[in-house]
């Protein structure tokens, strides 16, 4: 047993009070530059996943909400099964707060905060296997990632939970793991665990095992790859956990990749060329971070002689060369900078590899890869300041210099959270850095509606038409917007034509129905709604309105049957729950 002195009692206790006092800085900092995000409305997607979700709205057979096989196609207004836990935190999260933002986002808030302490607990383990001691550079990392700006898409976006509830469990697995090859008998077991709740947030911990792999290679196994062949025991755990998911997902969701995902933007080839440059423009904002944007317009690129390819690929030859030499001849701390590096390129890699999907570039992406850069960027900067600094003035210096550096970072994050307060000013933004991105035309012109602005809205419509003609959502918006201004038959006319062309278009029929309603055309109407229903019966609204022509006509049980599927799919619409008070009162 060891004895303790007082004097080591003492420099424990300091310790701790430092640790603490530093914990208590990295909250504060983070709930300062977040704390603008509580007036954010819900902005994109989380019309989709939460205010229109009748899954979030129901504690009653949860586990069937969310875990589910898709539809055919897939039904973007319902939980995305693949991320059971995520949406089990929004039903949660639906209960306390109903559709009152600000509850999303203090949860989203406070599971950041959590991220910064794991990544300072992180920190502090890995820097000394690095031979730097202390607990500066573990305080500048989690700080580095507590403000960061381009973290602003996860935290302020509601949605983007799925990534920072990952993150959370992929660091603490990656924890768990140090301290099980330090000797913690169950390490391996509460870090697979934290494995089987970040793939349960989101797809990107599949990444986790390579990452494990990465670790051990790194800090325990000095670079010798016969030495993490011989841990093959726990590194087994982890991948045969992946292979478990892997098998189950595709054979209950019949693919690997983002079944929710629409038509990809690219081909495999320009997509992968696209992500050789990409990967650096992730890297450059998060040193120097220009140029930030809810959406990126980026791309594909489809010449291998492109400038910015080439750039990139004699990047990739100096990062590859400098880390090859500094093994040889400085292990340590460039197994430091390996691992850093690593952590980004893998954690990126589900996105930023060989898989198309809807973007070529965003920011939620970057999250859980940022964890690596915000370890090497302070270490770095701790290696050139102890070039030029007296050895008593180390830290002072690096304080000062790097402190200054988070607090600019800070002040962007915090106008960035004030943006976001404005849909109108965020897609504005969003299109005065890309002038031809069709989507945010079409959403500022959403924006443009929820504030009464029509004639915006109209026009912001038919900017968005130009660019994509075949839009067909941006069509059954611009037919809304001209119902909403009063120009009914004009509505009407740009239903039929949207009917004519995609004849299974369930929302251009709901909403071609209520222009009928307007026109006096109830038979018209019904069976606008009922084409609505027959191709989705989902949809809220078209069962609604339908129930309504049924009540007014007089015909109760049609109109009952039709409230009770509305009911079964959202239990709590006070909408629906109020007609079908009035149906049981005439009955």
């Amino acid at each position: 047993m060891q004895n303790l002195t007082p004097a080591t009692v003492n420099v424990n206790v300091s310790h701790a009070y430092k640790r603490i006092l530093a914990s208590a800085i990295l909250i504060l900092c983070t709930v300062l530059v977040y704390y603008p995000s509580l007036k954010v409305p819900f902005l994109l997607d989380d019309y989709g996943k939460i205010i229109v979700n009748p899954d979030i709205k129901n504690l009653d057979n949860i586990p069937s909400r969310l875990i589910y096989p898709y539809e055919s196609p897939p039904n973007f207004h319902r939980n995305d099964p693949s991320r059971p836990l995520t949406y089990l935190t929004l039903t949660v999260n639906y209960y306390f707060s109903q559709l009152k933002p600000d509850g999303y986002h203090i949860v989203n808030i406070a599971i950041h905060g959590l991220v910064v302490l794991l990544i300072f607990a992180l920190a502090s383990l890995v820097f000394p296997m690095a031979g730097v001691n202390g607990i500066v550079l573990p305080f500048l990392s989690a700080l580095f990632f507590a403000v960061h700006p381009v973290n602003v898409n996860v935290v302020t976006y509601v949605i983007g939970r799925a990534a920072s509830l990952a993150t959370l469990f992929y660091v603490s697995a990656v924890i768990l793991f140090i301290q099980a090859r330090r000797g913690v008998k169950w390490g391996i077991f509460a870090s697979a665990i934290c494995f089987v709740l970040a793939l349960a947030s989101n797809q990107v911990a599949l990444t986790l095992p390579a990452v494990i792999l990465v670790t051990d290679f790194c800090f325990f196994s000095e670079g010798d790859p016969r030495r993490v062949t011989r841990n093959w025991n726990q590194h087994g755990v982890y991948w045969g956990l992946l292979a478990i998911y892997l098998g189950m997902r595709l054979a209950y969701f019949g693919k690997l990749g983002d079944v929710e995902a629409s038509i990809p933007v690219a081909n495999q080839m320009d997509y992968i060329l696209t992500q050789w440059v990409v990967l650096w423009k992730y890297a450059s904002m998060t040193i120097l971070p220009t140029g930030l944007s809810f959406e990126y317009l980026y791309g594909p690129l489809n010449h291998l002689n492109d400038p910015r390819v080439l750039v990139a690929t004699v990047l990739y030859g100096i990062l590859c060369v400098g880390i090859m030499r500094g093994l040889k001849s400085a292990w340590l701390s460039m197994s430091f900078g390996l691992f850093s590096v690593l952590w980004f390129l893998i954690t990126l890699s589900p996105t930023s590899s060989v898989f198309p999907t809807t973007a070529t570039m965003a920011e939620n992406r970057v999250y859980l890869p940022l964890v690596g850069l915000c370890l090497i960027i302070p270490f770095v900067a701790n290696a050139a300041i102890r070039r030029i600094a007296a050895e008593g003035y180390r830290n002072v210096v690096l304080l000062t210099v790097f402190g200054a550096y988070v607090v600019a970072l800070g002040y962007i994050t915090l106008r960035r959270n004030i943006l976001y307060q404005d849909p109108i000013g965020l897609w504005t933004d969003v299109i005065q850095r890309y002038p031809n991105h069709e989507r945010a035309h079409k959403n500022l012109a959403l924006a443009f509606r929820a504030q009464g602005q029509f004639n915006q809205a109209a026009d912001e419509c038919e900017k968005a038409l130009v660019l994509d003609p075949g839009d067909f959502d941006a069509r059954n918006n611009l037919a809304a917007f001209y119902y909403e201004m009063g120009r009914y038959k004009d509505s009407l006319a740009a239903y039929r034509e949207i009917v004519k062309e995609k004849p299974d278009y369930a929302a251009a029929y709901s909403n071609m129905g209520m222009a009928y309603e307007q026109l006096k055309n109830v038979d018209a109407a019904m069976n606008a709604y009922q084409n609505a229903i027959r191709l989705n019966p989902m949809l809220i609204e078209p069962l609604n309105n339908l129930g309504g022509l049924y009540l007014a006509k007089g015909r109760l049980r049609e109109a009952a049957a039709l409230y009770q599927a509305a009911l079964e799919i959202d239990p709590h619409n006070a909408v629906i729950l109020k007609n079908y008070k009035k149906v049981s009162a005439n009955k």
